[in-house]
């Protein structure tokens, strides 16, 4: 009998299958289907990705919406949303990148990694995963360097495989799916071997990353805040337990809550939206930088926004410390929802 296979796809809205006319026709998708017929057709399809995320989010939420499923077989797709990210703070990004591979690691020793490079308009963080891929013996799928191939002959168009700078059609998904595919069927034992382990090389790794949901009693102070429950952005979503119920919502402007950890990265896990609101993020009393939550989604699209991480802040020294948000007056509107407090 074939043994059944857990096959995780975990990245960004690329790998939510965002620019295919519908999800079966996402890269992620079709490489599964291909990848189940060729392993028995027995195996499950794990798609954790949530749009507009990188690996900081990805390794906080690792325990809670992929661990528990042990996957043997890993596709993860973060380079492209790791641009910004892999070039303000390099060995953060390998931090990320690092916990996220030891994570799958200690849920299932015998779990398979591959990285996917996907592109945002001939860019990503791949130098970044590079240099973990290589400690680690992880293959890496190049699929930016064939799209460019492909552009800079004339082969192809831009608007040939995309509908925008990162998002790929139809035609880009199956481009993307028939590399992937192609990849790991012509080295299957190179592809679906286990993670070779080996010591990290982040200068600040992780500790326990995960996320403290918006809950009754975690706030030291709270005043102007309230806890109740959001709509989130569902479309893209393809597991359950990816759905935020709940958020600290802001009165308005002059709101204030903090909250203690104790870690030496954290993050926010906060709502876009047209009427996003603006914020001052403090530091054990030090203000660290003003954020905004505005991003002009076209007209009903999205809904009420969707929760993601822009907010983050690596390298603390060692401790506890004190995070505290005060809501501003913003030039579009006022809407702040915190979902969660990001602690690794």
């Amino acid at each position: 009998m074939s043994k059944t296979r857990n096959i995780l796809f975990y990245g960004g809205s690329i790998t939510c299958g965002a620019g295919a006319s519908e999800y079966g026709r996402s890269w992620a998708r079709i490489v599964f289907d291909r990848l189940n017929v060729l392993l028995g057709g027995s195996n499950r399809m794990i798609n954790a990705s949530i749009s507009g995320t990188g690996s900081f989010l990805g390794a906080m939420r690792l325990k809670e919406h992929v661990l528990g499923y042990a996957p043997d077989i890993a596709f993860i797709e973060f380079a492209s949303n790791d641009l910004d990210f892999s070039e303000e703070e390099p060995d953060a990004n390998v931090g990320t990148i690092e916990s996220i591979v030891s994570g799958l690691v200690s849920a299932n020793p015998e779990v398979s990694v591959i990285f996917v490079y996907t592109t945002v308009g001939g860019r990503n963080a791949s130098s970044v995963y590079h240099t973990v891929a290589q400690n680690f013996g992880i293959p890496e799928i190049d699929l930016q360097t064939r799209v460019m191939e492909e552009v800079n002959s004339g082969r192809r168009s831009w608007d040939d495989l995309f509908v925008d700078v990162v998002h790929p059609g139809d035609a880009g998904h199956r481009f993307y799916a028939d590399l992937v595919t192609d990849a790991v069927t012509s080295d299957m034992k190179r592809f679906l071997s286990p993670v070779r382990m080996a010591p990290g090389r982040a200068k600040i790794p992780l500790n326990d990353p995960r996320i403290v949901h918006a809950a009754p009693g975690i706030l030291d102070t709270c005043d102007g805040f309230r806890l109740q429950p959001v709509e989130d952005y569902l479309e893209s979503k393809h597991m359950p337990e990816l759905t935020v119920r709940n958020a600290f919502c802001s009165d308005g402007p002059g709101s204030r809550m903090s909250f203690r950890f104790e870690g030496r990265h954290f993050g926010l896990y906060h709502r876009f939206s047209i009427n996003g609101g603006n914020w001052i993020l403090s530091i054990d009393e030090i203000d660290i930088a003003e954020y905004s939550t505005y991003f002009q989604y076209s007209e009903n699209f999205k809904g009420q926004g969707e929760f993601l991480c822009q907010c983050r802040v690596c390298g603390l020294d060692p401790g506890e410390h004190t995070a505290e948000v005060r809501a501003l007056e913003g030039p579009h509107g006022n809407d702040i929802a915190i979902a969660g407090f990001l602690i690794g």
